[in-house]
Parts: C-alpha cells; structure tokens; sequence
C-alpha cells in the first residue's frame, strides 16, 4: 500500500518525530510512506479536471492519505486540501469535516451538548468586560 502523510509543518522545519513513526511503522509492515507537506501542494480548479499539484508536478499516487493537521488558524482553508482528495475519491484517514469541527472548540461543544454528552461549564465572550 502506498501512503502519504500530509504534513502541515512548515517546509522550513524537519519532520514530527510522530510523522517520522508513521512511516517507520508502515515500512516495517511492507507499506511505502511519504511525508508531503501542504505547503508545497498546489489546488487547480480548471472546469473539468480539478487536481492537486506537488511542487508543480502531478501529485504522487496514494491509496490513503493520513493527515496531520497542525493547524490552529484558517482551518477551513487549510484543510481545503483534504477535501479535494475526498472528492478525487483518495481515502483519506481524518477528513476535512470532522477535523474542522474538532479544531472549532465552540463547535464541537455545540455538538457535544446537544448529544447530551457532559461538557465543562464554559462561558462564551466577545468582550472581557462581561466577566
């Protein structure tokens, strides 16, 4: 099986030590791993043949994407990219939606609470003036 693991980390820095697990495991069990980073992937949007670049060429061939979102800002725009995988039908391992709701703290205590599923008390403020 071939996977890719999208890293979030800047191209700058070297890989998670968890990325670098990954692949380790997924060798040692007879898999090829790569780590990409989004932040060399280019999104093209051309009509008829949406499509995702790595450094501007064809991205690799996966059959599973891990991602390992890092992101705390701009979620939706950053997982943007895992949803052009979802709809080229690349399974992906965390998809775009659950990972924004998990990454929207207000969100997924709406969800939660709604569930009846036990929440600390929590206050939500625009101002510090209304503590």
């Amino acid at each position: 099986m071939r996977i890719g693991i999208l890293s979030y980390y800047p191209a700058s820095k070297r890989s998670s030590m968890e990325e670098l697990r990954l692949v380790k495991a997924a060798r040692e069990l007879g898999h090829q791993a790569r780590i990409i980073r989004v932040s060399r992937c280019q999104l093209v949007y051309d009509g008829d043949h949406p499509s995702v670049l790595h450094e501007g060429k064809a991205f690799p061939k996966f059959d599973v994407i891990i991602p390992r979102v890092s992101v705390l800002k701009n979620v939706e725009l950053h997982t943007a990219i895992l949803k052009q995988f979802e709809l080229m039908g690349i399974p992906v391992v965390n998809r775009s939606r659950p990972i924004n709701r998990a990454k929207n703290k207000l969100h997924t205590m709406q969800v939660l609470n709604h569930h009846g599923i036990g929440v600390p008390k929590t206050i939500v403020l625009r101002s510090q003036k209304y503590l």
